[in-house]
């Protein structure tokens, strides 16, 4: 059998199902951050960044990644990381950031 003869131009049927899985807009935002966590950019990034010493502070990194990806997300100001707080795959990924 031929490749030619082997296409068709069936339509077939997609079967959607609910979930209870709660979806984020910012797919694929995660796998960006985590590749320049893992990418020789991070240790000079994180050089740049002054100390957080506070008991309550999650760390420089840590707050620098989050603005970082607040910014990617399209985010115009700090602000605007509340919307964050709503987002569950973007809230385990930082664990609760806070601006």
């Amino acid at each position: 059998m031929s490749r030619k003869s082997q296409r068709t131009n069936v339509l077939r049927r997609i079967k959607l199902v609910p979930t209870d899985e709660r979806l984020t807009s910012g797919a694929g935002l995660g796998t960006v951050i985590e590749l320049f966590d893992k990418s020789i950019l991070a240790e000079e990034f994180k050089r740049c960044l002054p100390q957080r010493t506070s008991h309550k502070s999650i760390g420089s990194y840590p707050m620098a990644l989050t603005m970082l990806a607040s910014f990617i997300y399209g985010h115009e100001c700090l602000d605007d990381l509340d919307e964050f707080r709503r987002d569950p795959a973007l809230k385990e990924l930082f664990d609760s950031p806070t601006p």
